[in-house]
């Protein structure tokens, strides 16, 4: 099982978020093994799917996502998760994000 991004999924490259709040998304995956990324933002490829892309924050909030799920899952950027991309952070919050703020920061 695999599940990302609870709000965005940057599947375009480029993309910036402005004067914006990303809070309260959750993800909970019910599975016996598989992995959960991203709780508000999710920015990296995606099996036979986009490649994510450089992502900026400007002026925003990331606060207050979140992931869960059983045992067996692997949970990855509560807030934002990235993995090969360019993050931009200009007067931006992440915090108070479960189980971590930002994975790939």
């Amino acid at each position: 099982m695999f599940a990302a991004g609870g709000a965005i999924v940057v599947d375009e490259p480029g993309l910036t978020v402005r004067n914006s709040e990303v809070n309260g998304n959750t993800i909970d995956a019910n599975a016996a093994s598989g992995s959960v990324q991203g709780g508000g933002i999710f920015d990296g490829p995606i099996v036979d799917g986009p490649p994510g892309g450089p992502l900026t924050l400007l002026g925003s909030a990331i606060t207050g996502n979140g992931l869960s799920g059983d045992p067996g899952i692997s949970l990855q950027g509560g807030g934002l998760y990235l993995q090969g991309e360019t993050l931009t952070l200009r007067h931006s919050e992440l915090a108070h994000n479960v189980p971590d703020d930002c994975f790939g920061c």
